[in-house]
């Protein structure tokens, strides 16, 4: 993921915090639009990510999370 996409996500990130923070609310509509924004990007980044595996990086990759720490 590169640098741009890193401080969109962070950037999004932060907004929701602040907006709970000053609507004193994780169940607010404008925390959860900012929450569930934040999922999507998420979401298309892992894809993208994942798609630009080949299948030997991935199933390395995936091993590697699997190990017990």
């Amino acid at each position: 993921m590169d640098t741009q996409w890193m401080a969109h996500l962070e950037g999004l990130r932060r907004k929701m915090i602040e907006t709970a923070t000053n609507k004193q609310s994780l169940l607010h509509r404008d925390v959860l639009r900012l929450s569930q924004a934040l999922d999507r990007l998420i979401v298309k980044a892992q894809r993208e990510q994942t798609a630009q595996m080949t299948p030997g990086k991935w199933n390395d990759q995936a091993q590697r999370e699997l190990q017990p720490r």
